[in-house]
């Protein structure tokens, strides 16, 4: 987060950035890195692991100290996993919440499901 007077940070609504792993850590950390760069002053991250156990939650939190990591015991799904994220925002007040989706991954699954046809 950019380096802020406290009057910015209380005039800008608090957004939630909501990213979800799933033993991606090549993806995640890429998706962080961009995510780090972005200049509004008023901002959480919030990584829910939806289960990995690949060791990625280990190796993300070692890499991005400051954001919230939450750890599921499960795989619970694209949507659940998220919720859980939500509720988390929600009680720390987020105003606004951004469920990011990793378009790439989703591009190589897709190119894949067309090389099956």
């Amino acid at each position: 987060m950019p380096n802020l007077m406290p009057e910015q940070l209380n005039t800008s609504p608090k957004v939630a950035i909501i990213i979800l792993n799933w033993n991606g850590l090549k993806d995640t950390i890429e998706c962080l890195e961009s995510v780090k760069k972005i200049d509004y002053p008023n901002f959480e991250i919030i990584v829910v692991d939806n289960g990995s156990t690949d060791g990625s939650p280990e190796k993300i939190k070692e890499m991005f100290p400051d954001i919230t990591l939450i750890r599921n015991k499960e795989n619970l799904g694209y949507a659940s996993g998220n919720n859980v994220g939500i509720r988390y925002a929600l009680k720390n007040n987020a105003e606004y919440i951004l469920c990011l989706i990793m378009i790439q991954l989703l591009i190589k699954i897709f190119y894949l499901f067309l090389l099956k046809l």
